[in-house]
């Protein structure tokens, strides 16, 4: 399905060639579709955290989890202080309540998209406005340390909206959350994560690192055979290669089509994985809508060709930190 975005306003064996396929982490857990929550149903789940249609929210797991919980869906926009993040910020942590910054609107659209502001969690809980309904997602991060605001795309039919949330970053991981928002027929929004783990299935066979023991380079090539570029292993200092990891570093751009951008780490016995030159890939993603007879709707995501990034590969340069 192809599906026509606009963008908010604001915004690798001795003596033969090895080829190593990449390494999952075992640490990622399964995903789930988070439900959205209208202002009504909100002041139910202060207590509840039951989602309208019987389907149960992901749950408060402590006293300060649940108390959060209390305060963002006992707010709506409309009584959000809505400021810029980095007062918000200094403010909640001065113990201001009802928070909030505006992360996109689409005024033809009637659309809003906030972010609440919490002492706690501040940068955890958006709230979306459209028309007179409100839907509540406290489970999305949607601001790392960095305060850099989310990407955030409406398709013409006023019924879908791509975000790409830059919440997990540091050092070693700069990944992106991407979810996809979709109307109900009540009006209310309803959310899907394209999660790590379905994003992990899709990408771990798509690439296979070749090197001769005892050299300092090698090639990271594609799954058609197709080299994607010169790998410098000179850093491993005689550690064993043991794979590939495609899920620290992911940057996704919605549009008019969404795009990956993947810098790939290579992994060492012993050593965190090594980002260095050549190795950034890009790839699109496909969001296809299913519909239900009771009148809800799923989106699935599907990774496209990969190819090495334009510009980036040649001239030897990573993704931006």
């Amino acid at each position: 399905m192809e599906i026509e975005m606009k963008k908010g306003r604001l915004r690798a064996a001795r003596g033969f060639w090895l080829a190593v396929c990449i390494l999952g982490l075992a640490a990622i857990g399964a995903g789930w579709a988070v439900k959205g929550v209208s202002y009504v149903m909100a002041q139910k789940l202060q207590s509840s955290d039951t989602a309208d249609g019987g389907e149960s929210e992901p749950i408060a797991t402590d006293d300060a989890d649940l108390r959060f919980r209390e305060r963002f869906y006992a707010l709506s926009p409309d009584s959000l202080e809505v400021t810029d993040a980095e007062t918000a910020e200094k403010a909640a942590s001065e113990g201001r309540e009802g928070l909030g910054i505006l992360l996109a609107e689409f005024p033809q659209e009637d659309i809003s998209v906030y972010g609440y502001v919490d002492a706690e969690k501040p940068w955890q809980g958006v709230m979306i406005r459209c028309g007179d309904n409100v839907s509540y997602f406290p489970d999305i991060v949607y601001l790392s340390e960095s305060r850099e605001m989310p990407e955030i795309y409406a398709d013409s039919s006023n019924s879908l909206i791509i975000a790409s949330f830059h919440a997990g970053a540091g050092e070693e991981k700069k990944r992106d959350t991407l979810y996809a928002f979709l109307k109900s027929p009540a009006g209310t929004m309803t959310c899907q994560e394209f999660t790590a783990e379905d994003f992990l299935g899709q990408m771990e066979n798509r690439f296979s690192l070749s090197y001769q023991p005892g050299e300092n380079s090698g090639k990271l090539v594609g799954q058609d055979g197709r080299l994607i570029g010169e790998v410098d292993l000179s850093w491993a200092d005689g550690a064993a290669i043991t794979g590939l990891n495609v899920i620290n570093r992911v940057r996704f751009i919605p549009g008019s089509t969404v795009w990956a951008e993947v810098e790939i780490g290579i992994t060492a016995e012993g050593r965190a994985p090594y980002y260095g030159e050549n190795l950034v890939v890009t790839a699109p993603v496909e969001l296809n809508s299913q519909s239900y007879g009771n009148g809800t709707k799923k989106v699935s995501f599907l990774i496209g060709e990969v190819r090495e990034k334009a510009g980036e590969n040649q001239s030897g340069e990573g993704l931006e930190e």
